[in-house]
């Protein structure tokens, strides 16, 4: 799974918790990128946030955001995972 070393920025535009996933819409005209929590370096995942993050490609080719930080939390942590997140990773 390759990664490409230029860092792009964004912001969360969906996030479901409760499955450990959600896509950032990039700075600019691009496709949303999928990303995990467990894809997650720093911060918190939360709707709205603003990101930076890698793109590199899952199993099947499609690209995936990675090494994604957080630069700012949303103004409503509504739909914050951190601990969704926390159980995901010790059953898993």
């Amino acid at each position: 799974m390759s990664t490409d070393s230029t860092r792009l920025h964004g912001k969360i535009v969906k996030f479901l918790p409760h499955r450990a996933f959600g896509f950032i819409a990039p700075d600019g005209n691009t496709p949303d990128c999928f990303f995990h929590c467990d894809d997650v370096a720093t911060g918190e995942p939360q709707y709205g946030a603003r990101v930076s993050y890698t793109v590199g490609t899952d199993r099947a080719g499609r690209p995936i955001a990675r090494d994604v930080q957080i630069e700012d939390d949303a103004a409503d942590g509504e739909h914050s995972c951190a601990q969704e997140c926390s159980s995901l990773r010790k059953t898993t």
